[in-house]
């Protein structure tokens, strides 16, 4: 059998600071750049996250018809 899947990990960031000023487009960069950061530390397994209020994890599947 074979399936479409797809599996989410979601990061919430709290407190990402700013000066005034920045394009929007700057501080989208440090969004990303903070999300990557704790996802390589959840990957890495040094981000103790144990009520699962920073990450998030879902798997979605699909059988595909032949």
């Amino acid at each position: 059998m074979k399936f479409d899947c797809e599996y989410t990990i979601t990061i919430k960031l709290n407190d990402v600071y700013m000066r005034p000023g920045h394009s929007s487009d700057e501080f989208r960069d440090k969004i990303m750049y903070e999300g990557k950061k704790q996802i390589k530390q959840y990957l890495s397994g040094n981000l103790f996250d144990p009520e699962k209020k920073i990450i998030f994890e879902e798997t979605n599947f699909e059988l595909i018809k032949p």
